[in-house]
């Protein structure tokens, strides 16, 4: 991809432009902070305006455009020595820009999903090409604007985003298990007992009526 090795090269940011692929100065981020992170799962804020960035300085604009333009996902494991770089199984339609804020105040559409199943860009010799999302684990994502599988425009490559642990999320879960079970044998102990007072009550006026 043309993108890839734009930026892997360490190149200008002009000499990217004038390769009509541009690396844009916009940071990919969680969609909700800790609330979007799971164990298997990031959900992540919609690339706004990353098509707009790259219409502004495209030399020839007619080589995309936001009908067919789409956004793919792309992750690295942070650590990974080998730089296996795996995209998102969806892709997504070129979202809402505002012009005066660059970035809506509200989330007007809707987030992306990374993961759980995530194949490889370019496969490398004796690698899979299909890998999960793990818990516990640290990504590094970007977004990159394609069109007619030409990649046209590219954010550098966030900060670690972190999976929730799957220990943690276990523990979690546990813990709602555990409430909703005593709350279930509480009310059963509640029925039972008023179930207990009203057939001696129906005893006792039997008895006073004999």
């Amino acid at each position: 991809m043309e993108a890839l090795g734009c930026e892997w090269a360490g190149l200008l940011l002009l000499q990217c432009v004038a390769a009509q692929v541009l690396v844009a100065d916009r940071t990919v981020s969680l969609a909700f902070g800790n609330s979007s992170r799971f164990s298997s799962a990031l959900w992540l804020k919609p690339a706004h305006c990353l098509f707009e960035d790259w219409l502004g300085s495209a030399a020839d604009k007619t080589l995309a455009n936001r009908e067919t333009a789409v956004v793919r996902i792309e992750v690295m494991k942070a650590g990974d020595a080998t730089g296996m770089v795996y995209q998102s199984a969806s892709v997504y339609p070129i979202p809402h820009c505002d012009f005066l804020f660059s970035e809506p105040s509200t989330l007007s559409d809707a987030p992306y999903r990374l993961g759980p199943e995530l194949r490889c860009v370019s496969p490398r010799v004796n690698q899979s090409c299909v890998s999960q999302i793990f818990p516990g684990q640290a990504y590094r994502v970007r977004y990159a604007v394609s069109s007619t599988d030409k990649v046209i425009v590219v954010t550098p490559w966030s900060e670690p985003l972190w999976t929730r642990g799957e220990v943690m999320d276990n523990q979690s879960l546990s813990l709602n298990f555990s409430r909703s079970g005593g709350m279930i044998a509480l009310a059963v102990l509640i029925s039972l007992a008023m179930v207990t007072l009203v057939i001696m009550a129906i005893l006792t006026v039997i008895k006073q009526h004999m």
